[in-house]
């Protein structure tokens, strides 16, 4: 470094003799201000990277936020970041204001994009999370810098200034410039320049750039990724977040509830739920969970012990999120007091394992790196965030996971398939295949196995799928799931475009139906018949349904529609379909309807505003 006798000025700007420096420095730098001032920033410059089954999420360069009223030096102390953020507005509803750059589409898919898909993901988080500290004033971002220049001050002080700022891209967006805050500039002749303050973004806690490229990632059939682009320098709270929409993949004619998954599991990414994020996440007074130098910035080798653990559990080791209501809302999924942690993926690679739940354990959760028929946010996923220290989460907005529910604790800590043999404990049952499906009986008394059932989420009728742990293609530790048949999922309308029912090869003749409103139900152990046809059970099809629930709203009554005929259908039980007409044949054994009817979606997918919880 070399001695300096304190700024100049030269033609307006800041002058400095420094030395230069092209290293990218992952701790602490501090950047001079237009005023002479230091201001500290911390800048992580090493890409880092992450895929998925669908996604692929890229944090490029973790940018530092600031906004109008909350600026604070990366190395402020906790009593003054505590004394700004306690000035702050109450929880509100968090704020996204997306910005488009997909011009490049044609006029259908921009529509859809922009006025429908976007803006339904963005209101269903919206109900779901409360940001802690809401933004006020306008939100500006900080830009990162790529290098340093240091030197000293006469006194022997370090100063650090920069030379050469990021690109301004995240993932495939190009960030506004009159989103930032003011920066300075020097150059290697030491002349720095400063350049004034955009005029950020008003009313809003999280910037949401959108694009529509068709990249190398697309090509895989990847419907979209995302990825957190800037955080606050006071919480370290994701400000602003990028996310493409492969072009070929999004379109209004094509399935919108996948397409609406997608984009909010893409969201709820760049909101927080990310293993690049862990390290950043606070406890409940604004804390950071992850102890820090005494400069403010996170150790290269730091302690994540209080948000990630791993275990050695049935033969593997397994990487846990271990915060506290994350850990509780793992108990109670599985009524196991003991269970130490929520297990997260440990198949797929960079990018997949660590940001996502395991499929084996969490089959159905928005937040498994597999797409499913149809997921659901679950209290797990929005425990995770509220344990960021970042949001107060809507839990009446969650729905419940059905899988392994109250199965105790041998559905998370036990190997289901070990050596690839059949389930150990009768905690699989119904969600891992073991031993067959259930047995019906022919006219001649033979007995034989069906190779099909109702899913565990009664969404489809599902076959036992084979997965092998060591091809890569499967994230399930080499269990076999009992998943869905592509063509008899019960909640696709597409798949009743064969509704006549005076036509005995249709299913519509056999009181069967698709779309909203229907499930999938157990056909009994005989065969169907009717006028003559006859049709033997596969071990499950699709009905619409109705519930009505008593005076207290603690009992069910499940009523299975086949055709236009309602059944009474009585937990446990197989219900002769006699009274619809039929010479012979049951629908059953009847699930139990409590829990039938309270995993039930909402009419019209919620005016496709996302999903609600049900309601009684």
């Amino acid at each position: 470094m070399q001695r300096m006798s304190g700024p100049s000025t030269q033609g307006g700007s800041t002058v400095l003799e420094i030395a230069l420096s092209n290293h990218k420095p992952r701790r602490s730098a501090a950047c001079l201000t237009a005023d002479g001032h230091v201001a500290w920033e911390v800048g992580y410059n090493t890409p880092n990277q992450h895929q998925c089954v669908h996604d692929t999420h890229v944090v490029p360069h973790v940018l530092r936020v600031s906004n109008g009223q909350r600026r604070l030096d990366t190395g402020a102390s906790h009593d003054s970041r505590r004394q700004l953020l306690a000035a702050s507005p109450a929880p509100s509803p968090i704020r996204i204001t997306p910005v488009f750059q997909i011009d490049n589409l044609d006029i259908p898919r921009r529509s859809f994009l922009s006025t429908v898909l976007v803006p339904a993901a963005t209101r269903y988080l919206q109900r779901m999370y409360k940001v802690k500290y809401p933004v006020s004033g306008s939100l500006l971002l900080k830009r990162s810098c790529e290098q340093v220049l240091t030197g000293q001050w006469s006194n022997g002080s370090t100063v650090t200034a920069c030379s050469r700022w990021a690109p301004l891209t995240c993932l495939e967006s190009t960030l506004d410039l009159d989103h930032f805050a003011a920066y300075t500039t020097c150059d290697a002749r030491s002349v720095c320049t400063a350049t004034p303050a955009g005029a950020g973004l008003a009313s809003t806690d999280f910037i949401l750039y959108v694009t529509a490229k068709n990249t190398s990632v697309c090509q895989t059939g990847t419907i979209a990724y995302a990825s957190f682009c800037t955080q606050d320098d006071a919480t370290d709270r994701p400000t602003s977040g990028s996310a493409n929409f492969c072009p070929d993949q999004i379109h209004p004619l094509l399935n919108w509830a996948f397409q609406l998954d997608t984009a909010v599991h893409e969201l709820t990414h760049a909101l927080g739920f990310s293993a690049a994020l862990f390290k950043y996440y606070r406890d409940a007074n604004n804390v950071p969970l992850v102890p820090r130098d005494a400069d403010g910035s996170i150790p290269q080798q730091a302690d994540l012990s209080a948000v990630v653990r791993t275990f050695e559990e049935r033969g593997t080791t397994a990487t846990k999120l271990v915060t506290p209501k994350v850990t509780q809302a793992a108990c109670d999924q599985f009524g196991c007091a003991t269970l130490n942690g929520a297990e997260l993926e440990n198949d797929g690679g960079t990018g997949t394992a660590g940001s996502h739940w395991e499929e084996r354990i969490f089959h159905g959760e928005l937040m498994t790196a597999v797409s499913q028929a149809r997921p659901v946010y679950s209290k797990l996923t929005a425990a995770t965030l509220e344990d960021s220290g970042w949001y107060v989460p809507t839990y009446d907005v969650t729905q419940p996971l059905l899988w392994g529910q109250g199965r105790g604790c041998a559905f998370p800590l036990a190997a289901c398939a070990p050596g690839g043999a059949v389930p150990v404990d009768s905690a699989f049952s119904g969600f891992y295949c073991g031993t067959g499906f259930r047995s019906w009986t022919d006219d001649g008394g033979v007995t034989s196995a069906l190779d099909h059932t109702c899913t565990d989420d009664e969404t489809a009728v599902g076959y036992c799928q084979a997965c092998s742990a060591t091809d890569g293609t499967c994230f399930t530790d080499g269990c076999m799931p009992i998943v869905p048949l592509s063509n008899y999922v019960c909640t696709d309308a597409s798949l009743g475009s064969d509704s006549d029912a005076s036509n005995s090869s249709s299913l519509a003749y056999w009181g069967q139906a698709f779309g909203v409103g229907s499930k999938c139900v157990a056909d009994g152990s005989e065969a169907w018949s009717k006028n003559g046809f006859e049709r033997p059970p596969v071990g499950g099809g699709c009905f619409r349904y109705q519930c009505s629930w008593d005076v207290t709203g603690t009992q069910a009554t499940l009523m299975i529609m086949v055709g236009d005929q309602a059944v009474t259908c009585i937990d446990g039980r197989e219900v002769p379909l006699s009274a619809a007409g039929f010479d012979s044949g049951s629908i059953g054994p009847c699930p139990a309807a409590n829990a039938f009817c309270e995993s039930g979606g909402c009419v019209n997918d919620c005016a496709n505003q996302g999903k609600l919880p049900p309601q009684h």
